[in-house]
């Protein structure tokens, strides 16, 4: 180990330190010395993928105590610049979608929203294979959707995460997103014949995952939604 690569690795260990003590001491941790701390090392070691790997880690983890959305913006944008200096790290690219999703839930507006998932749908697009970055953008889709009005643009927010649940049949998490917006879905859709529609894929979904409590209930639901319709 070259005297370089131990200086890293004591500059990671001391940023987790720092990163620690100051948001274990209280609700509302001041993040600027955590920053300058991430800038300084950036300077030092500006190619290093591991230093970059534990500043998007680090991102992610501050975010989650980020209770403005001005400042969890700043955060996402960072990590986004980390992963477009290091494009082929699955590791930076996983927490900047993490990132996103916890941005997401912050945003209001639909418009921002909508931003926020189109770069983590291309972030998917990158990453085609990777389950955990799929199911990060399944939970930004549903997200998505429960801010959506119009049943034309929900519908559209639903075929994706379709799309996305028959890459990864086997997943039962992304399959309990799909059930959940195929109900969101369901709520909008004043047609009979739609709502049958959506329903019968619900049934389906609950047929593949018989031991899922989550899914049946969506499925419940949805179908007294269906009997009620029809009365």
């Amino acid at each position: 180990m070259n005297e370089q690569t131990f200086s890293l690795e004591e500059s990671i260990a001391e940023l987790d330190k720092l990163v620690e003590s100051t948001t274990n001491d209280t609700d509302s941790p001041d993040f600027t010395l955590i920053t300058e701390k991430i800038k300084e090392l950036q300077e030092i070691f500006p190619k290093s993928e591991k230093l970059a790997e534990a500043c998007a880690r680090i991102l992610v983890n501050l975010s989650t105590k980020q209770t403005e959305l001005k400042e969890r913006k700043a955060s996402a944008e960072k990590l986004e610049k980390l992963q477009q200096q290091f494009q082929e790290s699955h590791d930076i690219a996983e927490a900047f979608a993490r990132i996103l999703v916890n941005l997401s839930t912050k945003q209001t507006e639909l418009k921002e929203r909508k931003a926020t998932v189109e770069k983590l749908e291309k972030l998917q697009q990158q990453f085609q294979e990777s389950h955990d970055i799929a199911l990060l953008y399944a939970r930004i889709l549903f997200n998505l959707s429960t801010k959506q009005t119009e049943l034309k643009e929900r519908k559209a927010t639903v075929e994706k995460l379709e799309k996305l649940q028959q890459k990864f049949q086997e997943s039962h998490d992304i399959a309990l997103l799909y059930a959940r917006i195929l109900f969101n879905l369901s709520t909008k859709q004043t047609e009979l014949k739609e709502l049958e529609t959506t329903a019968e894929k619900l049934e389906k979904l609950q047929q593949k995952f018989q031991e899922s409590h989550d899914i049946a209930e969506a499925f419940a639901r949805i179908f007294g939604q269906f009997i009620n319709c029809t009365d």
